[in-house]
């Protein structure tokens, strides 16, 4: 039975992900990646392209078969902390509920890749396989310039807990990735606090989020260093501090804190169960919120389309940039148009995704011009649409 409720919840993410395909369309940082990337995630995805084909289900499926493998090492990690069936298949869900999880599932990025990575390096580490651990460490150098983020983490929790053979592996990789990618800093100082508090909240769902800050809390008080631990807090404190400069990046410091989710639940636990029942109601209404938190965010990526139906202008949406792109490249292709310039250049790049390429004689432009102009209307949710018009060059 426990099984069914574990491959019960595969079955879910991957119903998730099918379901938001079809309104998913390419956006300029996915297809940036494509076609002016010189990393690892561009070769990667390009490799995929090459064997399989272009398209949504393929470039997105190269991704999420990452996330199923994380669900896969969170059960397994989640074993080493937690006793009861019940609570591991928590843990799966609760994880596989994380806003920012979900997100970084559908969209082609790094984070999931290096999720995996992290992943995999704690279960080699919790498990004693030291040596395939340091292994994997050092070919995440090579991956991505995040990775610094994790070992920082792990230089501070192998100096706490002195395990130097970790600890010189770690400034090893540390230093390989610094001279490869630098360092993430960029733009002008300018204080971002508030606004990596927001991501949190939204990587997370509030509730999750204050119960995750509260929980680092708590353990470093208590001085109960362990490694996930350190690599969520130490990430926590990094991206707190680079956030008094500039803008962090999503993509950079959430893949280091979601992995907490099997100490969340390990801690949670522990507190409630120690308590008679009559003392337990307090945790109970924290589950609750916690709980009720992340199913409404969950509901709000699910449904997201569908607040177009409330809105004046669609642009004003929180995804628009992952839609209409692709309704676009298709009412193009049934006016036989397969060639067009854009005075976007982002769009003429996405466009490119479904082989709409650039064109002398044809123009996309948003606003009607004073000429002859054909218009293409892309319908959405209730009364929202995008209006653009199709216009010779020369005439416009």
């Amino acid at each position: 039975m426990n099984k069914i409720y574990i491959i019960l919840i595969f079955v879910i993410n991957i119903a998730i992900f099918y379901s938001n395909l079809e309104s998913l369309s390419i956006s300029y940082k996915e297809a940036n990646i494509i076609y002016n990337g010189s990393g690892f995630m561009n070769q990667y995805i390009n490799i995929i392209i090459a064997f399989f084909g272009k398209s949504d289900l393929v470039v997105r499926s190269s991704i999420f078969v990452f996330h199923l493998f994380n669900l896969f090492l969170i059960y397994q990690i989640s074993k080493l902390y937690l006793k009861k069936v019940s609570d591991l298949l928590l843990t799966l869900l609760i994880y596989s509920l994380i806003p920012g999880v979900i997100s970084f599932s559908l969209i082609i990025n790094s984070a999931t890749i290096v999720i995996t990575f992290t992943l995999g390096f704690i279960y080699l580490y919790l498990k004693k396989r030291y040596y395939f651990s340091y292994v994997l460490l050092i070919l995440a150098s090579f991956i991505d310039n995040s990775f610094s983020i994790l070992y920082i983490s792990l230089i501070f929790y192998s100096i706490i807990k002195k395990k130097y053979y970790l600890l010189i592996i770690t400034i090893i990789a540390l230093l390989y990735s610094l001279s490869l990618f630098g360092f993430m800093t960029h733009g002008k100082p300018r204080g971002y606090f508030f606004d990596i508090l927001g991501v949190y909240s939204a990587i997370f769902s509030p509730f999750l989020f204050f119960y995750f800050f509260y929980i680092l809390y708590r353990d470093m008080v208590l001085k109960n260093f362990n490694i996930i631990w350190a690599i969520s807090f130490f990430s926590l404190i990094l991206s707190i501090i680079i956030s008094f400069r500039q803008r962090t990046p999503l993509e950079d410091f959430a893949p280091f804190v979601v992995i907490s989710i099997p100490l969340l639940i390990q801690r949670f636990y522990s507190s409630y169960r120690i308590r008679l029942r009559q003392f337990r109601q307090g945790y109970k209404i924290v589950g609750f919120l916690i709980v009720s938190s992340l199913l409404i965010n969950f509901f709000v990526i699910i449904f997201n389309t569908q607040f177009y139906f409330w809105l004046e202008n669609p642009k004003t949406h929180f995804a628009y940039d992952f839609h209409w792109v692709k309704q676009l490249a298709n009412e193009l292709k049934k006016r036989e148009i397969y060639s067009i310039k854009c005075k976007n250049k982002k769009l003429q790049l996405r466009l490119k995704f479904y082989n709409i390429n650039v064109s002398n004689s044809l123009k996309l432009v948003d606003k009607k011009p004073e000429k002859l102009s054909q218009k293409v209307t892309l319908l959405g949710v209730g009364k929202s649409q995008i209006i653009y018009y199709v216009t010779k060059s020369n005439k416009y």
